[in-house]
This record gives structure tokens, C-alpha cells and sequence, in this order.
């Protein structure tokens, strides 16, 4: 398939707690991906960029994010994700992770082990995470002036859609990446 479709796409950084870098509003959507919003620790964070977010999209326009339940892994606070293995081109990697809770807060350490000619290596990445509960997100999606938010059913990583419905079926949607965060903007049908 080719998927080449000659799109002009402009590419932004910014923390998602100040989007003005994004000269562009109206956008149909954005999505927030990969657990972002746990990377804002405190409350007033997570209402600015739910805020920055909101005033990004037009009207009827969406929020996407996916995130972890934390509603549930607070009751049960596991200390570790168990290995996974990958293979690519007869070398083995795995990755597992290890939480140290601290509150509601927790240190993420991300172990990287990988085979190479000379042995095997390990790389560790560590961050900080929020343990985002539904009420604190729902509070600043409210905040922001979301309605109709909606969540599926609880998983381990989970996705949740929030927001304003009435994103048109028939989109053809050009999509922007930031940092996690993807705005979504149908391109204007050409007047009859």
C-alpha cells in the first residue's frame, strides 16, 4: 500500500501547557497519546494544558487521550510491569519497568535490554508520573468546557475519549504531531 499522500505537514514543539507556538485553531481533534497526561504532576497543570488544548479546537471538536487506569493501579500500586521480548534481525531485546510509588506519584524506571555483538546491554530511563485519577482529569476536561465525556471500559493501558461529539464521519483529516499530542483538521471541502 502506498501511503505516500503528499501532504504539506508542519511539524511543532511545545509544551502542551502553552500550545500559542500553534499559530493554527479549529481543529476538528487532538489526541493525546501514550500516557501523556500523567506527565503534568500537578492539578493546576493539567487545567492549563486541558485548557491550551480546548481553545486549540473548534466548537464541535474532539479530545482523544489514552491513559493507564489509575483509579485501579492506586488500590493495587504494583511495583513492576512484567518483561517484554522482541526480536529483530536474530537479536533479542526485552524491556520491563519498575514503579516506585511515592503518594500518588510514582518513579517510572524503564530497563532497555538488548543483545549486541559483544554481549548484552542495558539502558535505564527514568520519569516521574502523576497517578491520574478520572475525577482529577474529568474536573479539568469540565473546567476546559468539555461535555459528553465518555470512557471505555478499564484496562491496564486504556483508551479514553473525552469530549465534544459531532466530528464529521467523512473526514479526510491531516494530522499534526506534538510531542504525544496529535491535532487533527479536516481540510476544507471546496464551496459548490
Amino acid at each position: 500500500m502506498n501511503w505516500n499522500r503528499d501532504l504539506d505537514i508542519t511539524f511543532h514543539v511545545a509544551d502542551m501547557r502553552n500550545l500559542s507556538v500553534i499559530p493554527e485553531n479549529g481543529f476538528d481533534a487532538a489526541l493525546i497519546a501514550d500516557n501523556a497526561l500523567p506527565h503534568l504532576l500537578s492539578q493546576s497543570d493539567l487545567e492549563q494544558a486541558i485548557i491550551e488544548i480546548a481553545a486549540k479546537l473548534k466548537d464541535s471538536g474532539i479530545l482523544l487521550a489514552t491513559l493507564r487506569d489509575y483509579d485501579h493501579l492506586l488500590s493495587i500500586r504494583p511495583t513492576m510491569q512484567e518483561p517484554a521480548f522482541y526480536e529483530q534481525d536474530g537479536k533479542t531485546r526485552f524491556v520491563h519497568q519498575v514503579w516506585q510509588w511515592h503518594g500518588e506519584q510514582y518513579a517510572l524506571h524503564v530497563y532497555l535490554t538488548l543483545e549486541t555483538e559483544n554481549g548484552w546491554r542495558v539502558k535505564h530511563f527514568a520519569s516521574t508520573y502523576r497517578a491520574l485519577r478520572r475525577s482529577d482529569l474529568n474536573q479539568a476536561l469540565h473546567a476546559a468546557g468539555f461535555t459528553d465525556i465518555r470512557s471505555l471500559e478499564p484496562g491496564f493501558t486504556n483508551l479514553v475519549p473525552q469530549g465534544r461529539p459531532n466530528l464529521a464521519q467523512d473526514a479526510s483529516p491531516i494530522s499534526v504531531n506534538l510531542m504525544g499530542m496529535f491535532f487533527v483538521k479536516t481540510p476544507a471541502k471546496p464551496s459548490s
